[in-house]
């Protein structure tokens, strides 16, 4: 079911949906992940988009903004079902949204061919490189391998030779893994084994187990930022592996999952683009 903003103070600003865009109103549909495995991100998304309009008003030009937020259930099918529900029956303007890349792959793909424009909030490489669209322009993060590349030069810089990896297994966790695998062996590192694990797991220690059992200089991670990230820095406490050096992507070190997981995370690196909190120092 849409969840639909009834006035302008209401969640999710605008008016009242009424099916369709008229001639004053711009409509805009929302997919975002309010339950599965990555629902804090959903809430986050939701939360800043209310902020905004909050903030800025509904009323843009002569248009006024109507909302209709679609809970896409951290599902590439279900985003598929919900963008189409956008297009065929409310008749938006414009999607914002989904957040996992498999999922901003496929409903990117449906847009373009419905000709809607869509405002991904995706790390999904392909959006903005091998399958582009005029239609379709990356708002919401970098590209899935866009921080780990660099990473895994790092790591080689550091001293480390030989790797493993854990990462989660779908798009953005294969770009993930990716980029500093691709970074780390071009530098001349050896990545010894790499393990990979379903978005919706609740227990990583079978994972984590694995790796600590390896005799390498370092662990790579790649999450998803759901519980996910949390149930491995808990595994790896439990289970030994913080004693190896792990370098993780963006989403492992969340600020939401540094809240869950208290001092768990300390000693561990991530890369990203974006630290919530961090002092940007310029130069005088």
């Amino acid at each position: 079911m849409a969840l639909a903003a009834c006035a302008p103070s209401s969640s999710l600003g605008g008016g009242t949906s009424t099916g369709g865009s008229s001639a004053d109103t711009f409509k805009v549909g929302v997919l975002a992940p309010m339950t599965g495995f990555v629902s804090a991100i959903g809430k986050d998304l939701q939360q800043g988009w209310d902020l905004y309009w909050k903030q800025k008003g509904t009323k843009i030009g002569h248009f006024t903004i109507d909302t209709v937020l679609e809970d896409d259930a951290s599902s590439a099918d279900t985003a598929l079902t919900k963008a189409a529900r956008l297009v065929k029956e409310e008749k938006v303007d414009v999607v914002v949204g989904p957040v996992l890349a498999n999922q901003a792959l496929a409903v990117g793909d449906y847009l373009d061919r419905q000709g809607v424009a869509n405002l991904a909030q995706s790390s999904a490489d392909d959006v903005t490189q091998r399958k582009e669209s005029p239609l379709v322009l990356r708002t919401g993060a970098m590209a899935g391998s866009q921080t780990t590349f660099p990473g895994g030069k790092w790591a080689y810089d550091k001293g480390f030779r030989t790797a493993a990896t854990l990462c989660v297994d779908y798009a953005f966790g294969w770009e993930s893994c990716g980029g500093f695998v691709s970074a780390f062996t071009s530098a001349g590192g050896k990545v010894t084994q790499q393990l990979w694990y379903p978005g919706d797991a609740t227990d990583l220690s079978t994972y984590v187990t694995q790796l600590a059992s390896q005799k390498v200089d370092m662990v790579f991670v790649g999450t998803a930022g759901g519980t996910d990230s949390s149930n491995f820095l808990r595994s790896a406490s439990d289970f030994g592996l913080l004693k190896t050096p792990i370098l993780t992507n963006c989403c492992t070190l969340d600020q939401a999952i540094l809240q869950d997981v208290g001092d768990i995370a300390l000693g561990i690196r991530s890369v990203s683009y974006y630290a919530e909190g961090a002092t940007v120092r310029r130069p005088s």
